[in-house]
Formats: structure tokens, C-alpha cells, sequence
């Protein structure tokens, strides 16, 4: 897919993001981009683009890619309680061609653990807890911006960045 000035008006980039695509170059590729944005350490633009970029499909398995790798931060701190599990089991559920998961059970699975973050008084977990819910969210509402949430919810509970869920965000759109 090619970025261009109009795309970026489609899909309201910020003024910062769009200026930077436009002084490096008239369009690029997609995963160019993003590459470049990587090397440039332009995380959160990277993070916003590729999300756009994926599939619906593709954008359920970044979110949970995402929370997955955040998930056991909240388990060691609230053990007893496993609603960013649940949560995270109906995104993948979602997935699977055979799970007969309504959107409603997910919303449901979504909603408690976002309940769980609320009531998370360590940051990391409920940084944790909201991927988990964030994840939920995507799979039930196919809503990308809900995905690149997750990411970022992920990156604040691992204390990293959103660069190696950007570099798996590559590989789907290679996939």
C-alpha cells in the first residue's frame, strides 16, 4: 500500500507525522515506511501506521502478540485474579475458526479486565490488565486503534518499547 499525502488525510495522521512522511518524500511504501520509522525511532507513528496496515485478522494477532508478552506482570502481582486471561483466551478464540465465541462474551471478557486494571494498585499490572482488555476489545469490535492501544498499554507494563511488537506487526504484514 502506498502512503501518500491524501492517505495520510484519509486516515487523520497528526500534522507531525504527516509533515515527516512528506519532507523524507512524496509516498512510500507501507512497510518501507515503517522500516524507516523504526531506524528513525519514530515508534508511536510506527505503531499507528501498521495497524492500519493489517488485516482485521492480522490486527487481533498484534494485540494479543502484544499482551501476551505483558500478561504474566499482572498474574504475579494479582494471582487470584484472571480476567486478562479470560480476556486474552476470547481474543484468541476469536481466531479460531471452530470457537463458537459471541462478541458479546467477549465484550463481557473485555469489560472485566479492564474491571481488573481499574482495581490494580501496581502501574505495571494494570498496564498489563488494559493490554489484555485493549486485546479483547480489537477481536471484538475489529477496531485497529484498539490494537495499537494494546501496544502501548504492553510496551508500559514491560518498560520497553513498541519496537519488537512493530517488528512482529512486519512479519504479519509479510505473512
Amino acid at each position: 500500500m502506498l502512503i501518500n499525502k491524501q492517505w495520510l488525510i484519509d486516515n487523520n495522521a497528526c500534522l507531525e507525522d504527516a509533515l515527516f512522511v512528506l519532507e523524507k518524500g512524496i509516498e512510500y511504501d507501507g512497510k518501507q515506511l515503517i522500516k524507516l520509522l523504526l531506524v528513525e525511532n519514530k515508534l508511536s507513528f510506527a505503531n499507528w501506521l501498521i495497524v492500519r496496515l493489517l488485516s482485521d485478522e492480522q490486527a487481533i494477532k498484534y494485540a494479543i502478540n502484544a499482551a501476551e508478552s505483558a500478561l504474566l506482570i499482572f498474574e504475579n502481582a494479582y494471582p487470584n485474579n484472571e480476567y486478562p486471561r479470560q480476556a486474552l483466551s476470547a481474543a484468541k478464540a476469536k481466531l479460531d475458526s471452530s470457537s463458537e465465541i459471541s462478541d458479546d462474551a467477549i465484550n463481557k471478557a473485555s469489560n472485566d479486565a479492564n474491571d481488573a486494571a481499574k482495581g490494580a494498585d501496581i502501574i505495571v499490572g494494570r498496564h498489563a490488565a488494559e493490554a489484555c482488555n485493549y486485546a479483547a476489545a480489537t477481536a471484538c469490535t475489529r477496531n485497529v486503534q484498539y490494537s495499537a492501544i494494546t501496544a502501548i498499554h504492553a510496551s508500559k507494563a514491560m518498560g520497553t518499547t513498541m519496537r519488537l511488537y512493530i517488528v512482529y506487526g512486519l512479519s504479519l504484514l509479510n505473512e
